[in-house]
């Protein structure tokens, strides 16, 4: 079972973790790394947050590898994270000089089906995650009306997303058909800042995204007290919104509320970090102490912490066995997912 978001030491270490043997006599990884580029790929455009992290990564991170490479950032948008995963899957270099910033939905993305791309999440080697997750979080304006998620069950509130695909569309979707809301979903919006010039404009009543989402784009609606946070989703209650609903607590049946749990899974994966599998094993030793001295740079946090970002990481081990844990659900847990998350229903 999912539930307590237990993550199980999975049998599938070799295929994440199970490093390839070298030739004997193979150069260095300080030879080898000599001159050369690493080229971090980001699954999003150069704006936003992903953009933004990859090129801290590509700042970074090389500095900390043997031989001193140089780190170039490239962007391969599309299909939500699945264009860059195929390329790094069946393109990029075998070779430790390429490595990619993995969405964090990816996982969950492949376990439901979503994704019909030819790469396996399960094959990739992970170096670590920045971070432990990001807590979504419900919000409507306070002049709603609604103060609650159980006026929300009464009164049909209208919330916007970028499209059907995303959280903020699928995540509400869920609520009205596990926990009664009458939410009305509007999609086409071009990501959260247009969700959010929306609800300024009045068109929508509120969105369901990452509460770390307010602080960065509106932190004065938060500190002005101008929004109603009627429910939350992570792997565990946020210090910032107490007393506000967990979402899997609404649920009416225990599928339900397996089915929401897993739903976390898409939030708490952090930002990992992955390069192609077959890469050297000596390379990717350095990679990962490369990832691990990087996340302890001072320089490294504190830009980070300039743009509200904190600096959580999981080793690699961690986020290995969560990818895992996410990809390899229970089948009937998965079945429910798919039910209650299609944007059609019979």
């Amino acid at each position: 079972m999912i539930s307590n978001f237990r993550i199980p030491a999975l049998g599938l270490a070799l295929a994440m973790g199970g490093l390839p043997m070298e030739a004997h006599g193979a150069m260095s990884a300080e030879q080898f790394y000599k001159g050369k580029n690493i080229t971090v790929l980001c699954p999003y455009s150069a704006k936003g947050g992903y953009g933004f992290l990859t090129r801290m990564i590509a700042d970074y991170l090389p500095k900390y590898l043997p031989g001193q490479p140089r780190g170039v950032p490239q962007f391969k948008p599309g299909a939500a994270g699945a264009v860059q995963a195929g390329y790094l899957s069946t393109v990029a270099p075998r070779d430790g000089t390429a490595i990619g910033l993995m969405y964090d939905g990816l996982p969950t993305a492949q376990a439901l089906g979503i994704q019909k791309a030819k790469f396996d999440v399960r094959q990739f080697i992970v170096l670590g995650s920045l971070d432990k997750g990001l807590t979504g979080a419900l919000a409507v304006w306070k002049t709603s009306g609604v103060k609650t998620i159980q006026d929300a069950m009464k009164k049909q509130l209208a919330l916007g997303s970028n499209n059907t695909r995303s959280g903020q569309h699928f995540l509400p979707l869920v609520l009205n058909r596990t926990a009664g809301t009458k939410f009305k979903l509007i999609s086409g919006y071009h990501g959260s800042n247009g969700v959010f010039l929306a609800m300024e404009r009045g068109e929508l009543d509120g969105v369901f995204t990452n509460y770390a989402t307010y602080l960065q784009h509106h932190p004065q609606w938060v500190k002005e007290n101008r929004l109603n946070f009627l429910v939350q989703l992570g792997q565990r209650p946020h210090p910032a919104l107490k007393g506000v609903p967990m979402m899997y607590d609404l649920a009416k049946s225990e599928i339900d509320k397996e089915a929401i749990k897993f739903l976390v899974y898409s939030r708490i994966t952090g930002k990992a970090v992955i390069t192609p599998p077959g890469v050297p094993a000596e390379r990717v030793s350095a990679l990962r102490a490369a990832f691990a001295a990087m996340v302890k740079d001072k320089g490294f946090i504190q830009r980070m912490t300039k743009t509200k970002r904190k600096v959580e990481p999981r080793t690699w081990q961690e986020a290995r066995d969560l990818i895992l844990a996410t990809v390899d659900a229970k089948p009937e847990v998965l079945a429910r997912v798919r039910e209650l998350t299609k944007t059609t229903k019979k």
